[in-house]
């Protein structure tokens, strides 16, 4: 299954399980966040994927957040950012 799939909140890709937290998207172009979950204690990864619909070519970041105050710290850096780019937060099921 791709990572780009976009059925259901969790989705497994490669052996992973990504619960995807915000989507946005502007034009034909697309920013999905998804927290990955770490073997550590309270550390969780924030995966940012971003391309076009209508192309396989995309690119990604990984953003390691050490606690949950962190955690919600990245996501609003990454909402206001997004937002100042013109895209908007969607929901597709």
């Amino acid at each position: 299954m791709s990572l780009l799939a976009m059925k259901y909140r969790f989705e497994y890709t490669e052996g992973y399980l990504f619960m995807l937290v915000v989507k946005f998207k502007k034009a034909e172009r697309y920013y999905h966040v998804y927290e990955q979950p770490t073997l550590f204690t309270n550390e969780v990864d924030l995966v940012c994927v971003w391309g076009t619909f209508d192309s396989n070519r995309h690119g990604q970041k990984l953003i390691i957040c050490r606690n949950s105050n962190d955690l919600s710290t990245q996501l609003n850096k990454i909402k206001k950012r997004r937002k100042t780019r013109c895209y908007e937060e969607y929901d597709q099921r």
